[in-house]
């Protein structure tokens, strides 16, 4: 048999912010770089890694007379800075657009201050990877994946894996963890029997071409400084193995020439606590970055309009770091401890006074120009969607000197349009003082439409809609409800669907898809739609169990929702409550609440006048320690699959729990059901019940001393105990499959509402209704619109799965149109029409590209 060569790479696993808050890792982490720093200086063998822009730029800020030393070494090719992200991220969880960000943010930082960027992928520890990954990770530069979690057991270490639309990158799976050498032993005898160990077991089952990869490192662990002289002790004492020090880089390179097997595939699931551990932080990730995407195509609109010479500063690149940093895989996952999660919710809030801040200012910018006169209070309808709306648009309405009594509302065509209010409150002369108003507006692809508000005279009738509803009697005052003749039976409905629902618990009994009379809902011993609460003692990582930390490959486990007692499990629809319906001409709204146990419970369902999607919300305030919850949906379907969302896709998976971007559908092929959700990630099929998972209340249980931790560390406010939390959803009844229903647009829409603002009446040099930017067809998805420079950055992807023929229409002249990677290199000129340009699209690609404008 011929020499083994087995590669030691030395490296440090920097968890930016798990069990330290952020200042104090990095002091630890600085002073590991300073060890390292130490043996490249002392032994010329000596290699090592870096990873995560938050690391590299915190420690040369944190000792700037050490850049330089630390720069000569990168150069040299003795240090390599792998990852070429700003945080190591959760994979799953933040959207594509993010996983987008967070390497153009690193890599450009890396170009500007180390002359060059990372081209390993370096993504040790995430918990999870889905197969868009490799396309991602090739169109922003990288020639390399590095990873040791998410793979089927004995599968091949070294492969190319194969992404959703054809991308390959060249892939390194760590069966035996990324510490295989972590507190590597000070003696030659114990070091001698480690190493032999190792290549014993990764030979037998996973190397190829007798190179064998080690990584020589723990979490937060100093550089061991006998490493390199162990090794040459080692390679003296025997002649089969032929230990090095190397850098990522460097082995990766001795493997250019092998042929690796193609391999594709999600490797996903593992940790499924993740996905419900300290739920607040997926949401207001996910209400950032949507902030942060409309923030941005607002800017841009501004900037594209003046049609500037001058490029424009990144106003939100101070609003993008702490959400990049607080998508750091143990951060976003919620698997820390609670000063960090602390730190993480002030981060958010922090990041959502300057995003609001820069859209204020934006919609100033844009509805200043835009020529709102005409009778009555301007209101000015924002979509920055780049398909057509037809949605739900929602104000709140001042009064004093108009002394109207009733309102009513008009397009700029002078159609009347339906007008819901609600929340009314009257001046003493019972004229309108203030009143919530909610309407369906008619609004062109990234562009606004102008409505007004006027006195209601009667001269015109109010438009009919289909809109019905009953149940829970008049509500005379806010809370109560009077002269109920249906005590548990709330019907409501539009000329979608009809739901029946029990008003005493908020199940719902029915919901009837009215095009094809198909009812979803399956006779079960689940309510549909309720929420379970079960005793789980597991911890922020894993249901029922502490964590397993050394688990490197998939952990699919089915995990139906417990039956009536089992797991100390109590359902919503087992407690009565305080329920009724309203509805107004625009919208109809069941709303219920109660106790559950000895927490509280408020579930609320919504329809609108012609919209597809039922809204329902749910409100959780929970008093018990180790519980989880759930809604459970039984569908009445036959042999139904699952598809989740992914970051720039979808895919289909088998059953057990797995992490959604905005939507998952479960369908036969004749019906189904899409759900969508804001920043709610956790989805799981068991036979033909859907399950959602809201929130896991629990603390770590067991860890080891490593990484910091301390078990006397506070980790309490984990069980959320008293902390009242809101859940959105959408139900989604439908014929067919997923592919025809848009359910990328839908998802889309469903978390980022219409932007209503009111103006003054004034000209303009737009005209009352316009867009901006439109992408044909409905397949592509307009994912980001920002000013980089002096041009437009314009990033779309097919959501369906589709050899797709696209064309992207601006509101002004294009002078040239470039495609590029995901960071900015150069691709091939697009060939542009005076204000539109053409272009294809494999099967779920990303497409970037770079627009000039004429000036």
């Amino acid at each position: 048999m011929s020499k083994i060569k087995l590669f030691v790479v030395p490296h440090t696993h920097y968890d930016a912010e798990v069990f330290l808050t952020r200042d104090v890792t990095l002091k630890w982490g600085s002073e590991h770089i300073l060890d390292a720093l130490y043996l490249l200086d002392t032994d010329p063998d000596y290699r090592f890694v870096l990873d995560q822009r938050c690391y590299v730029e915190g420690f040369t800020q944190l000792h700037p007379e050490q850049a330089a030393r630390l720069k000569r070494y990168v150069v040299a090719g003795r240090v390599e800075i792998a990852g070429g992200m700003h945080a190591m991220p959760d994979a799953n969880l933040p959207s594509g657009e993010s996983l987008v960000r967070q390497v153009v943010f690193a890599q450009r930082y890396y170009e500007r201050e180390w002359g060059g960027r990372s081209t390993t992928g370096w993504m040790l520890d995430i918990f999870g990877h889905h197969p868009q990954m490799p396309q991602i990770m090739r169109k922003a530069g990288f020639d390399s994946y590095v990873f040791c979690r998410g793979m089927e057991q004995r599968s091949h270490a070294g492969f190319q894996w194969v992404g959703l639309d054809g991308s390959r990158i060249r892939a390194e799976w760590l069966p035996y963890h990324y510490c295989v050498l972590g507190v590597s032993p000070n003696t030659l005898p114990e070091f001698r029997a480690a190493i032999d160990a190792y290549v014993h077991d990764v030979m037998r089952d996973y190397v190829y071409n007798g190179n064998v990869l080690a990584l020589a490192g723990l979490d937060l662990h100093t550089p061991n400084p006998n490493l390199p002289g162990l090794i040459r002790q080692y390679n003296a004492l025997q002649d089969k193995v032929d230990v090095v020090l190397a850098t990522p880089h460097e082995y990766l390179q001795a493997q250019a020439n092998a042929k690796l097997p193609d391999l594709s595939g999600d490797f996903n699931s593992l940790f499924t606590g993740c996905f419900s551990a300290r739920i607040l932080l997926k949401r207001r990730n996910r209400e950032l970055e949507t902030a942060l995407f409309n923030a941005e195509k607002l800017m841009a609109i501004n900037w594209a309009k003046a049609r500037k010479d001058k490029g424009v500063v990144d106003a939100l690149e101070a609003a993008w770091e702490p959400v990049l940093f607080n998508q750091q895989h143990d951060l976003i996952c919620g698997s820390h401890v609670d000063a960090s999660y602390e730190r993480a919710c002030d981060r958010y809030k922090r990041a959502a006074k300057l995003v609001a801040l820069n859209t204020e200012h934006s919609l100033d910018g844009l509805t200043a120009d835009i020529d709102t006169r005409g009778a009555g209070i301007p209101l000015v309808a924002v979509n920055t969607l780049a398909q057509a709306r037809h949605d739900v648009a929602r104000c709140t309405l001042g009064l004093a000197g108009e002394r109207w009594h009733a309102l009513a509302l008009y397009g700029v065509d002078g159609a009347r349009v339906p007008l819901q209010l609600c929340g009314v409150l009257r001046h003493p002369d019972g004229s309108i003082k203030r009143a919530d108003l909610i309407f369906i507006a008619d609004v062109p692809p990234l562009g606004y439409a102008t409505y007004f508000v006027r006195e209601d005279t009667g001269v015109d009738d109010a438009p009919a809609t289909d809109v019905r509803a009953r149940g829970g009697g008049l509500p005379r005052v806010p809370g109560l409800f009077f002269g109920n003749h249906y005590p548990n039976d709330g019907w409501l409905g539009n000329e979608h669907v009809d739901l029946h629902i029990d008003v005493r618990t908020g199940a719902i009994r029915s919901l009837t898809l009215r095009a094809t009379g198909w009812e979803a809902v399956a006779q079960h011993e689940h309510g549909f739609a309720t929420v379970c609460r079960q005793e789980d003692r597991g911890d922020p990582w894993e249901y029922y169990g502490p964590l397993r930390g050394d688990v490197m490959s998939t952990d699919n486990r089915p995990d139906p929702a417990p039956g009536r007692g089992e797991r100390r499990a109590i359902f919503s629809d087992e407690y009565g409550g305080q329920g009724g319906v309203t509805v107004g001409p625009v919208m109809a709204e069941f709303a219920m609440r109660g106790p559950l146990g000895d927490g509280e419970y408020v579930t609320r369902v919504r329809v609108y006048a012609g919209i597809r999607r039922i809204e329902l919300e749910t409100e959780l305030v929970n008093q018990q320690p180790f519980v989880r919850y759930r809604n459970v949906f039984p569908l009445n379907l036959d042999a139904p699959r699952i598809t989740h969302e992914i970051p720039f896709g979808a895919v289909e998976r088998p059953n057990g729990e797995f992490p959604a971007q905005n939507w998952v559908d479960v369908s036969d092929g004749a019906h189904g059901l899409a759900v969508l959700n804001k920043g709610i990630p956790g989805h799981g099929l068991i036979g033909n019940e859907l399950s959602t998972s809201l929130m896991k209340c629990a603390k770590i249980v067991a860890y080891g001393a490593v990484g910091g931790y301390d078990p006397a560390t506070k980790v309490d406010a984990g069980f959320e105990i008293g902390v009242r939390h809101t859940f959105e959803q959408a139900l989604l009844p439908h014929t067919g499959d997923w592919h025809a229903l848009q359910l990328h647009y839908e998802g889309m829409a469903f978390n980022a509402p219409l932007i209503l603002r009111k103006c003054a009446p004034h000209a303009g040099v737009l005209p009352a209704r316009g867009s901006f930017v439109a992408v044909e067809p409905d397949n592509l998805a307009l994912h980001a619109l920002y000013v980089d420079g002096r041009e437009l950055v314009l990033r779309v992807a097919e959501a369906t799965g589709e050899k797709t023929r696209g064309r992207i229409k601006l509101r002004w002249p294009i002078e040239a149109v470039t495609e590029t990677n995901l960071v900015g290199d150069e691709v091939r000129n697009v060939r542009a029409a005076r204000d539109s340009f053409r272009f294809g699209a494999a099967p779920f690609e990303i497409k970037t590209f770079r627009v000039a404008l004429s000036r």
